[in-house]
């Protein structure tokens, strides 16, 4: 049995077995998203070997993540809201290393950890706590890994502009707004669970306005600490 805070609840009548299952494998997909991102970038050759190494870490430490969270939801895997095909298709559209690395660890990083502090702090007893309270500790590192080589990579590939980040972040940022809505999750959840419940009401929960803030204060936070010490970098390059 799936516990926590009633007054949390994102979907409304869905059972809490549903919407935990539903958030845990959007989770999955976003691990599973990152490893492979991280692979592409490693194949790219970069000119840091601290770099290098610590992606290669990343990627040991985020297979662990798909792993557990596989393990957690075993025959109940769903299918995706769809977020991560269409980030994979933007982010390998990228002809930057910097522009990878900021969709990864300054977006897609900062919404992971939204996901999971929102679990951590109202699904205490809930069957992932555990693994989200591992996986939140190494992504707030993940999301750092690039600062200390950011001067390697503009004598790598040149400076990236402002306005080249603020296209990536509003392409990114679309895919998330379009694929977490109400009518994209109630397709995805349980048909007996989707029945009872209208996706307007999902739109118009108090949890899900308040989830939906906390993240995009995270995704925001994240974004703009990988710019802004990229161009604390840019200016002794």
């Amino acid at each position: 049995m799936v516990k926590f805070n009633s007054a949390t609840r994102l979907f409304g009548k869905v059972s809490a077995e549903s919407e935990w299952r539903f958030l845990v494998n959007e989770t999955l997909a976003g691990e599973k998203l990152i490893v492979g991102f991280l692979k592409d970038i490693l194949a790219m050759g970069i000119p840091s070997k601290f770099l290098n190494e610590s992606l290669k870490k990343q990627v040991d430490e985020e297979i662990e993540h798909v792993r557990m969270y596989h393990k957690l939801v075993g025959a109940d895997k769903l299918r995706s809201s769809g977020y991560d095909i269409h980030l994979k298709k933007v982010v390998q559209d990228l002809n930057s290393v910097t522009l990878k690395l900021f969709a990864l660890q300054g977006m897609l990083e900062g919404m992971a950890l939204g996901a999971l502090d929102y679990r951590i702090l109202n699904w205490n007893e809930g069957p992932s706590f555990n693994v989200d309270s591992i996986a939140k500790l190494e992504e707030s590192e993940h999301v750092g890994f690039s600062y200390s080589s950011f001067s390697d990579l503009i004598r790598f590939e040149g400076r990236i502009s402002m306005c080249e980040f603020k296209r990536v972040q509003k392409q990114v940022n679309k895919i998330f707004s379009t694929a977490f809505n109400g009518a994209v999750i109630v397709d995805l959840l349980d048909p007996l669970d989707s029945f009872e419940i209208e996706a307007q009401a999902i739109e118009d929960s108090v949890a899900m306005k308040s989830f939906r803030r906390n993240s995009a204060k995270i995704v925001l936070s994240a974004a703009n600490a990988f710019i802004d010490n990229y161009f604390l970098a840019a200016e002794n390059v």
